[in-house]
């Protein structure tokens, strides 16, 4: 049970701000935080549950900067280097490239805005309880790039989850289990998360020969705002 919790709290630690003493002792236990992203993503999820639920502009603003802050701004920096990298001209290493630089391009500015817009506009419309859901099944997303990719680069944040249990897409989706009490919600998330893995996978070996970190990081939003488009149409 003592190793349980401290791996979960390494997890937390690995994809959060939250300032925690703890530092993994080897490759190998930064490996097996994995299992545990779904879990993770219960925490922003119930931020972004709360402030929805408020349902005035002064909780909704406070609950995204929470929990954008704390949780999903790493991914959202993902999701802009992957963009321009992505989208940009020339070879594998080119793209590399631009995706290692601290700047942001047309690219990502132009999307990275559209994203925000759509997003907002789904957290007026949609019902609270769907935000959960969609943090926990965007972090789904990133098993199963894991799952059906291997790292891009040598070195890096993708390339220290690798090699991949895949043992640990399972582990991680039965920690989506409770969500299954509404089963039309949880049917789209396994959904989405799947494709959103399986395509993100698909793309980053064509673009860049594999995930990243940003890819990664990425892909979690990705599924996230998919899961919640899906939402809004049905």
């Amino acid at each position: 049970m003592r190793r349980v919790i401290r791996e979960f709290l390494l997890t937390l630690s690995f994809l959060s701000r939250i300032p925690l003493k703890v530092s993994a002792d080897s490759y190998y236990e930064i490996r097996e935080t994995s299992k545990y992203f779904s879990l993770i993503g219960y925490l922003p999820g119930l931020i972004y549950f709360l402030g929805r639920e408020s349902e005035n502009l002064i909780g909704y603003a406070i609950s995204l900067a929470i929990g954008y802050w704390l949780f999903d701004l790493f991914h959202f920096d993902g999701l802009l280097d992957t963009i321009d990298g992505f989208l940009a001209p020339g070879s594998r290493e080119r793209r590399l490239e631009i995706m290692s630089k601290s700047d942001v391009g047309a690219f990502a500015i132009f999307y990275g805005i559209l994203y925000l817009l759509i997003y907002w506009e789904l957290f007026n419309r949609l019902e609270p309880i769907i935000f959960l859901y969609g943090s926990v099944f965007g972090r789904l997303s990133i098993n199963f790039i894991l799952h059906f990719s291997k790292p891009a680069k040598s070195e890096g944040l993708g390339r220290v989850l690798y090699p991949y249990d895949r043992l640990n897409t399972l582990i991680s989706l039965i920690f989506t289990l409770p969500l299954i009490f509404n089963p039309l919600l949880f049917l789209i998330g396994i959904t989405t998360s799947f494709i959103t893995g399986f395509f993100t996978a698909y793309i980053s070996e064509r673009k860049i020969g594999g995930y990243t970190g940003d890819v990664l990081g990425g892909g979690c939003l990705t599924g996230q705002i998919l899961f919640l488009g899906i939402c809004y149409l049905v």
